[in-house]
């Protein structure tokens, strides 16, 4: 059995390095790359406050120092929204956080400012379990589940980077969806998502509490989130959790096939839909599915997509 579970994580993992490696590295042309070079030079001498976190995104693929410079001059003279505090947070999930992840005072503010949202609870649960606060960590999930939408802020970041990039000279407002969509930080959501799959698993092996709010985060994350990464997470988490409790195996058959589903209806969109194939880009996305994203999920928007194919 835990043979099995290895396989399908590791089917699972390969799956979603996929898709963080589409939206986080292909997305880059060597234009783009020779672009944002150019323009980190400037910012090197000189930025201005409004391109600070558009700065701070582009620098995080290309130089980490500067990156982590850029967002300590960012927090000190911006105002503290969503955007900013997120991307500060994230930070100190990596392997080089600034200083101003010392203690925190970062996740608190993200979860009052943005307290609507699940995300900024996953991020504090997930602080909070590596501090060795386990209890208060479950207190924190189950306040977040509260939250009355989901986002991890790639698609926001993604509409930013496009109006900054435009600002600060890109060439074509027809391409830049795709470095936009590369600095947003699919790659970091992907790795923190594997810290929540990681930590509820572990937990719920101690805990009927944690195995619980965990199953329930799972079916949220499965159901109403609007991306399809948190989607195929939430059917991870509910999968793994009922695997390291020993389930009932038709229960977890129940959820095998449920993600089986969900993958089976991104197969055939590669198949059926001709700009959603693995060589298309954002560029190749038409007007009616931009519209649909904004109406429904995205995994919706994928079913719809098919259903105008045929």
């Amino acid at each position: 059995m835990q043979t099995l579970a290895r396989n399908l994580f590791a089917i699972l993992a390969m799956q979603l390095a996929l898709i963080s490696c589409a939206h986080a590295q292909s997305g880059l042309s060597n234009k783009d790359t020779q672009f944002s070079q150019t323009w980190l030079e400037q910012v090197r001498r000189n930025v201005a406050d409004e391109h600070l976190l558009a700065a701070v995104l582009v620098a995080k693929l290309h130089d980490e120092a500067l990156a982590s410079a850029l967002l300590l001059q960012a927090l000190g003279s911006l105002e503290h929204d969503p955007l900013l505090l997120s991307t500060a947070v994230q930070s100190c999930f990596s392997v080089a956080p600034t200083h101003a992840c010392g203690d925190n005072a970062l996740f608190e503010e993200l979860v009052h400012v943005d307290a609507g949202n699940l995300e900024p609870y996953l991020y504090y649960m997930l602080r909070l379990v590596e501090a060795g606060n386990a209890e208060r960590a479950l207190e924190m999930l189950h306040q977040g589940m509260q939250a009355a939408r989901h986002t991890i802020y790639f698609s926001e970041k993604a509409d930013f980077l496009s109006a900054q990039l435009l600002a600060v000279g890109y060439p074509s407002a027809e391409e830049v969806i795709q470095p936009a969509q590369a600095y947003a930080g699919a790659s970091t959501n992907y790795s923190i998502f594997l810290k929540i799959l990681s930590t509820c698993t572990t937990q719920s092996v101690v805990s009927a509490q944690w195995k619980l709010a965990c199953l329930f985060l799972g079916t949220r994350l499965q159901s109403s989130s609007q991306d399809l990464m948190s989607k195929v997470f939430g059917g991870a988490i509910q999968r793994d959790v009922l695997k390291a409790v020993g389930a009932d195996p038709q229960v977890i058959q129940l959820i095998v096939e449920r993600n089986e589903w969900v993958n089976k209806v991104r197969d055939m969109a590669n198949d059926k839909v001709d700009w959603m194939s693995p060589t298309s880009t954002p560029l190749d996305q038409p007007d009616s599915f931009l519209q649909d994203m904004k109406e429904v999920t995205e995994f919706d928007a994928i079913l719809r997509a098919i259903y105008r194919a045929q």
